[in-house]
């Protein structure tokens, strides 16, 4: 019996839902020169965007240069983490504590990299603490070949050809989503839920 995706190649869905750590290894992004700040107490990354930008894929594969440092997810209803004490923490969604539980966590002597949909500057300041903030805004094709290629290459299934993608199907995804990754990836799942044969993606 034929596996699910064997027939293009692949060993399941490229653009699933992914575990933690998967996510964090096909991360398109430039870590370094982060890292080395995070090595220092009271020190804050914040990782800012809408919706579907790639914060937490952001902050899962800056995780990766510190995988023994405390990763917390803030969820939209239930019962918040309880946040140790650590050199370095990984917070994601941030703005979905209150300004008293920020304080509270942000007073550590630690370093922080924190997602956010809201901008924490005047708290960081009033903190004393040295900040730096990037936005997830904007993708070019480029960077958008790359990420799909990466998702691709990961599910592959053994040597020979798999899909790929032509410069004017990222053209239209970008049209049609613009740096909204998330949509983007949902839309491609469905795609290759139903996809017959390797070769170029073709979309509407």
């Amino acid at each position: 019996m034929q596996a699910a995706f064997g027939h293009l190649n692949l060993s399941y869905n490229p653009f699933g839902e992914l575990p933690l750590e998967e996510k964090a290894k096909l991360m398109v992004g430039e870590f370094e020169s982060y890292a080395s700040k995070l090595e220092h107490p009271g020190y804050v990354l914040q990782i800012m965007g809408e919706m579907g930008r790639g914060k937490s894929s952001f902050l899962l594969g800056l995780r990766r240069h510190f995988p023994d440092a405390p990763y917390y997810y803030y969820p939209e209803d239930g019962p918040k983490p309880t946040v140790a004490k650590a050199p370095l923490l990984f917070l994601d969604e941030m703005q979905r504590f209150t300004p008293k539980e920020r304080k509270r966590i942000l007073q550590q002597r630690a370093s922080f990299v924190i997602s956010t949909h809201k901008d924490f500057k005047e708290e960081y300041e009033a903190l004393g603490l040295r900040h730096e903030a990037i936005c997830l805004q904007g993708l070019s094709k480029d960077k958008l070949q790359r990420i799909l290629k990466k998702r691709l290459e990961a599910a592959r299934r053994s040597p020979g050809p798999i899909p790929y993608f032509e410069d004017r199907t990222l053209e239209k995804l970008l049209e049609r989503f613009g740096d909204d990754l998330r949509s983007m990836e949902d839309y491609l799942y469905e795609i290759f839920q139903s996809l017959k044969v390797i070769g170029a993606i073709k979309i509407d």
